[in-house]
């Protein structure tokens, strides 16, 4: 293996053990529903995927297929049900709430149909960032708004052919940008007063 799949390797095991510790903690919370739970278990389960794939080459491409799922699932589920239970336990309405994770519904059931719409998942994924951005803003919580925009520039500047970076590889970036969307999303669920 090459340099470049030790780093890849290294940066899918970081996000994998961050997002096992988040999904630890928040499970220890007072908070009933736990839509968070849901992102951190996606996350952790794409991550230990992924690791596997880049450390074991020959066999990883037998899991290529439950890999590119969790990764499409993570990328429209993880976002939205953490906006959703921010919403939720920040005391807004309860349906508006439920709105961040219904809508992701529809690029899920494009999916299912072999229609995948990339445009449409951008669309809703800046909604969300946007949402969970205000939200924060509202409530004064900067770690709501860190993970917001780790989100943003993961999903959006770290994706590849979008920039040009020399050494880094742009799927360590994505990672490495989770880690610190998982962490603050964690964050901002627990140091919320009302949870």
């Amino acid at each position: 293996m090459s340099d470049a799949g030790y780093s890849t390797a290294f940066s899918y095991f970081l996000l994998a053990a961050t997002g096992a510790y988040c999904l630890q903690e928040y499970r220890c919370s007072i908070c009933t529903v736990k839509l968070a739970c849901v992102s951190f278990g996606i996350i952790t389960a794409n991550a230990l995927l992924g690791a596997w794939h880049w450390v074991n080459k020959s066999e990883g491409s037998a899991i290529e297929s439950t890999y590119k799922v969790t990764t499409f699932l993570r990328s429209i589920l993880a976002l939205p049900f953490v906006v959703t239970q921010i919403w939720l336990d920040y005391g807004y309405d309860q349906e508006l709430a439920n709105f961040h994770s219904l809508i992701c519904l529809v690029p899920f059931h494009l999916y299912l149909a072999n229609k995948t719409n990339n445009a449409i998942i951008d669309m809703l994924i800046a909604v969300n960032a946007a949402s969970l951005w205000i939200v924060s803003w509202m409530t004064n919580s900067l770690h709501g708004m860190a993970a917001a925009g780790s989100y943003l520039c993961t999903h959006f500047l770290f994706r590849s052919g979008h920039m040009d970076f020399d050494q880094t590889s742009v799927t360590d970036l994505q990672n490495y940008g989770l880690i610190c969307f998982t962490y603050y999303s964690l964050m901002c669920l627990t140091k919320n007063p009302k949870c």
